[in-house]
């Protein structure tokens, strides 16, 4: 589902407009990502829980001409489902 997708949806099932919905939505992702930057995790109760996970710096490799690179150490944002999501 694309974000257009999930305003659609959710406009259709709120009384509000569509620019209004998508305003909402933009806020909401917003507030995720300014929270995962502040390096807090976001538990949504009844959906899952973001938050940031750390990888280690590595060794890669450059498909094209087999050269071996070196990867940095980054931060990347994870949604863990929760354990009853889906189940009435």
């Amino acid at each position: 589902m694309t974000k257009a997708e999930l305003v659609d949806h959710v406009a259709a099932t709120v009384s509000l407009s569509k620019s209004q919905t998508e305003a909402v939505l933009t806020q909401c992702f917003q507030a995720i990502m300014d929270a995962l930057q502040a390096g807090e995790s976001v538990e949504l109760r009844g959906f899952g829980r973001f938050q940031l996970r750390h990888r280690q710096p590595r060794a890669g490799r450059n498909p094209r001409t087999g050269e071996t690179v070196h990867i940095p150490a980054k931060a990347v944002p994870t949604l863990y489902r929760l354990n009853n999501m889906g189940q009435s």
